[in-house]
């Protein structure tokens, strides 16, 4: 499977097709008789094992089955699949030409993955504009980590100057989204008074809301400076 020929269904677009109605049908009946969006929804069920026993060949095989249609979030799943090396071994040429070919057609996941490749070198030449460029794509359609990157870029003086305020107001922006990593942020930003007045309970606050969704470094930071 590491040796698909991705480059024989990147023109195909399931949107300007028509399509049987398969409602009344069950998903998995839906994907077998071809629904693109059907596959790529129960792809991302194996992958995730929601609803179904956790499997990444069968997830693979569903994501490449809507892919291969020209489904527009399949080719974002699928991507991200070769970006990370979730069931199928990396391959960040293939990464990019599906991410690249979901982001262009508006899609947010694909938009912030693509902004991800150019921020971090991932077979790509490391752009931190071209980086900023996705990711505010992405944040235009209110995607919470995307925001929360642009935060980042602001924050270390990536592809912008550094500015706190400016980080810490995309952080915000993105912690209202419940996003733990971005809770962390603020918190982190109300510790050291980070582009906002320093604000010990506001920080404990939010490395609370942010440990309670799981973050690992809220979780550390609440053990040993606040002892909880």
């Amino acid at each position: 499977m590491e040796n698909l020929d991705i480059d024989k269904f990147l023109d195909n677009d399931y949107d300007t097709i028509a399509k049987p109605d398969y409602s009344s049908l069950s998903l998995e009946e839906r994907a077998s008789r071809g629904d693109a969006d059907a596959q790529n929804e129960l792809g991302t069920a194996y992958m995730q094992g929601y609803g179904v026993q956790l499997d990444y060949k069968k997830g693979l095989h569903w994501f490449i089955e809507a892919a291969a249609q020209g489904h527009t979030g399949a080719f974002a799943n699928l991507g991200i699949c070769f970006l990370t090396g979730l069931g199928i071994p990396k391959n960040y040429k293939n990464a990019f030409k599906l991410l690249k070919k979901s982001a262009e057609r508006g899609y947010a996941l694909a938009q912030y993955n693509l902004g991800v490749m150019y921020e971090n070198a991932l077979g790509v030449e490391e752009d931190y504009e071209m980086a900023l460029y996705w990711y505010a794509l992405a944040a235009k359609q209110n995607y919470a980590m995307a925001i929360n990157n642009i935060g980042n870029c602001f924050m270390y003086g990536k592809g912008e100057q550094k500015n706190y305020q400016a980080a810490f107001s995309y952080y915000m922006q993105a912690a209202k989204q419940n996003l733990p990593i971005a809770q962390y942020n603020v918190g982190v930003c109300y510790f050291n008074g980070f582009g906002v007045n320093k604000d010990i309970s506001l920080a404990e606050k939010y490395l609370r809301l942010a440990a309670d969704g799981g973050n690992r470094d809220a979780i550390i930071a609440l053990q040993t400076i606040f002892k909880k």
